[in-house]
């Protein structure tokens, strides 16, 4: 179990071992695949007025924007067909999803590895009672949904107690989507709105119901979430995993001000020059009240997601 206060803070790159797109993957299928399967989606779905891609998907190509988030940020209009395109291409990841010894990759895969740790104390049956107290929480700005799916799934088929159970526990977890995601599994749903399945049938009705779950940086830009600001304070550990540093996406969650050099903060920055690490690190550590020479803390490290965990949690 995992009993020291810690938090994960997932980018783009913590669910590219599993089969999701990163920023730029996104960005990719949206300037060139996302039209003519929008397109092919839409001419069955009864609506009388066609919506065009086409447009949209043009200006994003040669805005040269990296990421979609930004481009709708400084593009409200192209709000509602821009977040459909990311409806459909996470959901097209989510039918081509794997996970343990199907990951292609099998040495990235840090969701079994974080999972063995929360578990391995837990050896009855009954163990399950005691997932729920492991100190983890997660923060992402992902749309998808691979994680609370791999967890449930896990759950369910490692311990035999009632489904009820499993999804008490799991419910202690916090997992918090700062730009929301692209629906409720059908375990999470406790009212009358209608979920969709993982790796679920879907239609043109159900992706422009979705399409309305997903925000942007400008709509959230000026609220505060204090759920998200109070964990990270909180906590004795903040591991940033597969994340890009983004100014606009630290900002969203109250970052750097909330660092004031109590915390532990570990960090990935896979593929980056020592430059860019520093930078990263001036930048998380700049409330610091002590500045910390050997630059123990914050540890920004060219590491994948398991690399960092395996060194560090």
């Amino acid at each position: 179990m995992i009993k020291e206060n810690t938090v994960f803070i997932l980018g783009a790159g913590a669910s590219k071992p599993y089969g999701f797109p990163t920023g730029a993957n996104l960005r990719n299928y949206i300037c060139k695949e996302f039209p003519e399967k929008y397109s092919k989606l839409f001419e069955g779905s009864g609506h009388a007025k066609f919506a065009s891609a086409e447009n949209f998907s043009d200006a994003f190509f040669k805005s040269s924007t990296p990421s979609i988030d930004l481009f709708l940020s400084r593009n409200p209009n192209y709000s509602d067909i821009g977040k459909i395109a990311i409806v459909m291409g996470i959901l097209e990841a989510e039918e081509q999803s794997v996970f343990r010894e199907d990951v292609e990759e099998p040495i990235f895969d840090w969701y079994s590895y974080l999972f063995h740790r929360m578990t391995k104390d837990l050896i009855l049956s009954d163990g399950i009672k005691g997932f729920g107290a492991n100190k983890v929480s997660f923060v992402t700005f992902n749309y998808d949904r691979s994680l609370e799916h791999f967890f449930m799934e896990s759950l369910v088929n490692s311990f035999g107690e009632a489904g009820a159970v499993h999804l008490s526990e799991l419910r202690k977890i916090e997992i918090i989507h700062v730009y929301g995601k692209v629906d409720q599994l059908p375990w999470e749903i406790s009212d009358k709105k209608t979920p969709t399945p993982y790796r679920g049938d879907y239609s043109y009705d159900m992706v422009e119901r979705m399409a309305g779950n997903i925000k942007t940086i400008h709509e959230i830009s000026n609220q505060k979430n204090e759920k998200i600001e109070r964990l990270i304070a909180s906590a004795n550990r903040n591991f940033f995993l597969g994340f890009g540093y983004a100014e606009e996406n630290l900002h969203a969650i109250g970052i750097p001000k909330l660092l004031d050099g109590m915390q532990k903060i570990y960090g990935t920055a896979q593929g980056l020059v020592d430059k860019e690490i520093q930078s990263i690190r001036a930048t998380l550590s700049q409330n610091f009240r002590t500045k910390d020479p050997a630059l123990n803390n914050p540890r920004i490290k060219d590491h994948d997601c398991l690399m960092l965990l395996r060194k560090y949690l």
